[in-house]
């Protein structure tokens, strides 16, 4: 049989299809037939593999972008591989609107992926009992419906791909009838794909390698797809894939790839298995895929970012320049930044400063007193207030001691009163910090010492007034504490 090319362009070139060109199938038979054929060994080399797989991808499939194409052939092949991970990451095809291209993703898996277990409507208990059975690729179409308010209770089949993301996960469950009843489990770990409109639950999505979907345009031009024509035609490819992925197991199990820098934690773990697949087929497939990795990762981060990361992302550009600001200034800069959302809070009235109290506790930062040039002490916060949010959760944001960070001060133009959205006065808040928060109060609260023991600690009873005393030398009978966690409201 003739010797297969000996790179990886050259089979592209051969399965790809441009505007104005078709392959024939007896063409493309031949060409899968070069693809796999090996001197010594009827699997050929895997970057050889790789690149057929990814011809027929551009064959049959337009995706946005060319590093997608990548992601997708090398899935494919970890789902061939899946007994040698550790982690199987979750594929998701998924777009704002119909008819754009999910399903035939799914098609076109059906034809490539070992095992194929394609469903739209099916019990959790039919996946993991199928999958107990036989290492099935699982490919769910139409997930949109399935997780949507309206179809119940899916919190099973959610727990389920969350737990098939990593090897060993089990299902338990009580099997048999009467005195013959027992614990089974059942293992539930597999290469899953899924097609839906819109989003999935978060803890799907942090679990997936997404690819959003959208509508072809005229000028994208893709071969017409017949389901037994095609499945003929990719039958040798299959088997190649399942040959070689036989073959490297070994292998692919004791890979330890390095990952990029951009890629932590989670991320790390979904890109791990591709790499490693990658790798074996040589520089060129690893550095491709080291690429799409980052490229895909960054921008699930930019558009996965929270409501609460978003809003601290927003706090340091309105901040910029500022040691601190009262609570009312930094809601209306927020509210003034274009393209935010933030002015749409509360029907159009903006975020308050309650909701930015509520929002900011999540990230353990409170407002307090703060001292502003006029002489005035509004609630608001410091700059250095935000530091350590802004370094876990706004990567791009330097590490900074809060310790030895030095205050600027900066003059902040006095802010008239605002009452909050909700017509409460947020004049005084009801608490600080925990009574175990390791923060001391003096590093974010400017006191005054106390006149008669020269305690800077809680020595404050009346928002800016100098001659307080501290709560150790104020008489009982002049003023009563209460607050919950620890915070201390003046009642008389």
């Amino acid at each position: 049989m003739q010797t297969p090319p000996g790179d990886t362009a050259t089979i592209e070139r051969e399965y790809s299809v441009g505007p104005n060109l078709r392959l024939r199938d007896e063409r493309a038979l031949e060409l899968a037939d070069l693809a796999l054929a090996g001197s010594a060994a009827p699997v050929c080399d895997v970057a050889r593999l790789l690149g057929a797989v990814r011809a027929v991808l551009r064959r049959y499939l337009v995706l946005p972008g060319d590093h997608f194409y990548d992601v997708v052939t090398l899935w494919i092949a970890h789902a061939h591989a899946v007994a040698a991970a550790d982690t199987s990451p979750r594929l998701i095809f998924k777009s704002p609107e119909k008819e754009s291209g999910k399903t035939r993703c799914l098609e076109l898996l059906e034809l490539l992926v070992p095992a194929p277990l394609t469903v739209v409507s099916v019990t959790t208990t039919a996946i993991f009992r199928l999958l107990k059975q036989e290492q099935c690729t699982v490919l769910l179409d139409e997930c949109d419906a399935v997780f949507s308010p309206k179809a119940g209770n899916y919190e099973d089949l959610r727990a389920l791909l969350n737990a098939g993301y990593r090897r060993g996960a089990t299902v338990a469950r009580v099997v048999g009838d009467g005195k013959r009843m027992h614990v089974d489990r059942f293992p539930v770990f597999a290469a899953t794909a899924l097609a839906a409109i819109g989003d999935l639950p978060d803890t799907i999505e942090s679990r997936s390698i997404i690819v959003p979907m959208r509508r072809r345009a005229p000028s994208e031009a893709v071969e017409k797809f017949r389901h037994r024509r095609v499945d003929l035609e990719l039958a040798d490819l299959r088997e190649g894939l399942v040959e070689w992925s036989a073959a490297q197991s070994e292998s692919l199990g004791n890979a330890r790839p390095s990952m990029p820098e951009a890629l932590e934690d989670r991320a790390e773990d979904c890109w791990e298995p591709l790499i490693a697949i990658a790798d074996l087929a040589g520089a060129e497939w690893g550095r491709r895929a080291r690429e799409a990795a980052v490229t895909v990762v960054k921008g699930r981060v930019a558009e996965d970012a929270s409501v609460g990361v978003r809003l601290l992302a927003d706090l340091r550009v309105v901040m910029d320049g500022h040691d601190r600001m009262p609570s009312a200034a930094l809601c209306a800069a927020l509210n003034g930044l274009e393209e935010s959302g933030w002015s749409a809070w509360n029907d159009g009235k903006g975020i308050g400063q309650r909701d930015l109290a509520r929002r900011l506790k999540q990230h353990r930062i409170a407002s307090h007193n703060i001292k502003l040039s006029d002489g005035t002490v509004p609630k608001g916060y410091l700059r250095t207030d935000f530091s350590d949010a802004w370094c876990r959760y706004l990567r791009d944001t330097p590490a900074t001691s809060a310790t030895t960070a030095t205050r600027v001060r900066v003059d902040v133009a006095p802010v008239a009163h605002v009452a909050d959205t909700t017509g409460e006065d947020f004049t005084v808040i009801d608490a600080l910090f925990a009574p175990d928060e390791d923060r001391p109060l003096s590093d974010v609260i400017h006191r005054p010492a106390c006149p008669r023991c020269g305690s800077t600690a809680a020595s404050m009873l009346r928002a800016g007034d100098a001659a307080a005393l501290c709560a150790r030398c104020t008489p009982e009978p002049q003023s009563r504490w209460r607050g919950p966690r620890g915070g201390r409201v003046m009642t008389g």
